[in-house]
Formats: structure tokens, C-alpha cells, sequence
């Protein structure tokens, strides 16, 4: 058990590192054109957040601090705006983006549960989710939603892409960009050895604890390859 245990921990510590990075580099080319080509990629941590088996905890922890860090790194200029004056601004907008980001993909993660759709479904509808709790927040709390942040903004240079926002906006776009990052995980998922870890628990059988049989870790047998 108590070899596990620490296992766990680190398994749980690079999912919640790997949607900080994820969030910065996201965040940062959503409004940096030489960084667009990060967007494809960039929220695979996320799409991992909605595996069924992770605890819901470890899912509302990474998309809060995932989100947040999105936003700090998409909104880093309101903290040098006027001298610094909107720092507080900044701050807080940043903090409310991660909390509708764990919203939404606490809601995500169970209807990925409940339904068994692949992260490329998933994700794009949660994603989506989360701009639109951010948008009407933003609105209502400041009255008009002038620190959204939409991932969509990064593709907006390409004028093939684009042509889909005449059909659902710049969200359309987020989501598209979604789809494709839930696809990559779901092949990183099958072509690779972390798929015994990251695509479904382990059959229910003597655990430990429910983090430990969520994060594929038996403490009596070696799971079977």
C-alpha cells in the first residue's frame, strides 16, 4: 500500500501539470498569432479530465486550475493595464473563468460517463459549455463580457477555418479546435502504453481506496498486460 500510494499521487500531479501547461499555452496563442499551431494540441490534458473512471475531484482540480491559468495567460495584459489598476480585475476574471471551466466539465465528465461518447464528442460540447457559463457570467457580474477569452480567436487569421463562424460564431471555431484535441487523445489513448491507465479503470476487484482503483493502482496484484 504504502509503495501505491505515492504512485497515485504522481500520476494525479502530472495530469494536474500537464493542464497548467496545457492552459498556458492554450491561453497565451489564443491571442498570439505565432502561436496558433498550439491550440491543436493544447488541451489533450483537458480531454483527459472527462475519463469516466478519474475521481471527480481530480477532474474539478485540474479544470479549475487549468481554466484559471488559461485566462491569466490570455488576459495577461489587464494586469499592466493603466499602470496596474486592473490587476484585481485580472485576478478575479481569471479565477471565475476556472470555476465555469470545473462547471462545465464536472458536467462533461458525466455525460461522458452516462453516454460512453469519445473525448472528440465530448470535449467540443464542453468546451462550448464553458465559454458560453463564462460569456453570460462575464456579463451579468460586470455587466458587459469584456474579458472573454475565445478560443476561437486563434484561427481567425485563417480564411478557410473561418468561414464556419457564419454558422456558429467564434464558438463554432473553439469547438471545432476542441474536436480535434479530444481525437489526439483519444489515438494517444489507444496507440500507446498509458492506455491501460488513462482509457478506463481496472475491473472493480480489492482496492485499497476509490483514488487508487480511479488511477488503474492495485495494491494486492500487478494489473494484468
Amino acid at each position: 500500500m504504502w509503495k501505491s500510494r505515492p504512485i497515485a499521487v504522481l500520476q494525479g500531479t502530472v495530469l494536474l501539470g500537464a493542464c497548467v501547461v496545457g492552459g498556458v499555452l492554450t491561453g497565451r496563442a489564443a491571442l498570439a498569432p505565432w502561436w496558433h499551431a498550439v491550440v491543436w494540441a493544447g488541451l489533450m490534458p483537458f480531454a483527459w479530465l472527462l475519463r469516466p473512471g478519474l475521481p471527480w475531484f481530480l477532474a474539478a482540480v485540474g479544470a479549475l486550475i487549468g481554466g484559471t491559468v488559461y485566462h491569466m495567460a490570455g488576459l495577461w495584459f489587464l494586469s499592466v493595464c493603466v499602470a496596474g489598476v486592473l490587476a484585481p480585475v485580472w485576478f478575479f476574471a481569471s479565477i471565475g473563468g476556472g470555476l465555469c471551466c470545473a462547471l462545465a466539465f464536472l458536467a462533461g465528465r458525466q455525460a461522458a460517463r452516462r453516454t460512453g461518447w469519445p473525448a472528440a464528442v465530448v470535449l467540443p460540447m464542453t468546451w462550448t459549455t464553458f465559454e458560453w457559463l463564462r460569456y453570460w457570467g462575464a456579463a451579468a457580474v460586470l455587466g458587459e463580457p469584456f474579458t472573454l477569452l475565445w478560443l476561437g480567436q486563434a484561427i481567425v487569421d485563417d480564411r478557410h477555418l473561418v468561414q464556419l463562424a457564419d454558422l456558429g460564431g467564434v464558438a463554432m471555431l473553439g469547438g471545432l479546435i476542441a474536436a480535434v484535441n479530444g481525437a489526439l487523445a483519444g489515438l494517444l489513448n489507444k496507440s500507446t502504453k498509458i492506455r491501460k491507465c488513462l482509457r478506463r479503470p481496472w475491473p472493480a476487484g480489492k482496492w485499497k481506496s476509490r483514488w487508487q482503483n480511479d488511477l488503474c493502482i492495485r495494491t494486492s496484484q500487478k494489473p494484468v498486460r
